[in-house]
């Protein structure tokens, strides 16, 4: 099973819920263009809860990068602040694996207590409805779409 398969069927569940936001059921997003598998978690509106890498090894030193060049100053990110976690066959369900672990991940969750402000006007990290592309727009916006996708379709 590729890591994809593994991600939609095994770690997808409906209790995945927008954090920090609504509270609303959300669901991984792979974006698009990216070296390894990486996702993110999102509610409808579009709020970043959590980024993820899922893959057998893990490049720590590129996921961090990808964060730092994303987030843009939003947040003073820390080794702290990405976890990892171990997948095994039993953890998934998945009883037939031949192998001890079936993937990792490292995950970032965006949190308001690591923000530099309280405002509810604050820059927060979204993920565009159209292109799945992460940008960042103000925590109480209504805007689902990234200023590229907004541009090409006013």
């Amino acid at each position: 099973m590729n890591i994809r398969t593994v991600v939609d069927r095994r770690l997808s569940g409906s209790e995945l819920r927008c954090y920090g936001h609504c509270d609303r059921q959300s669901a991984p997003k792979f974006l698009p263009g990216q070296p390894y598998h990486v996702a993110c978690i999102a509610c409808p509106s579009g709020y970043v809860s959590r980024i993820i890498m899922y893959e057998k090894e893990l490049d720590i030193s590129w996921f961090k990068r990808f964060l730092s060049s994303t987030l843009d100053g939003l947040v003073d990110l820390s080794d702290e602040d990405i976890r990892i976690a171990t997948r095994h066959p039993w953890d998934l369900d998945l009883i037939e694996a031949e192998e001890d672990v079936v993937l990792r991940q490292a995950y970032w969750t965006q949190s308001y207590r690591r923000t530099k402000s309280d405002d509810l006007g604050r820059p927060a990290l979204f993920v565009c409805s159209t292109c799945d592309t992460l940008f960042l727009q103000s925590l109480n916006s209504n805007e689902t779409k990234c200023q590229n996708c907004r541009s090409k379709h006013s």
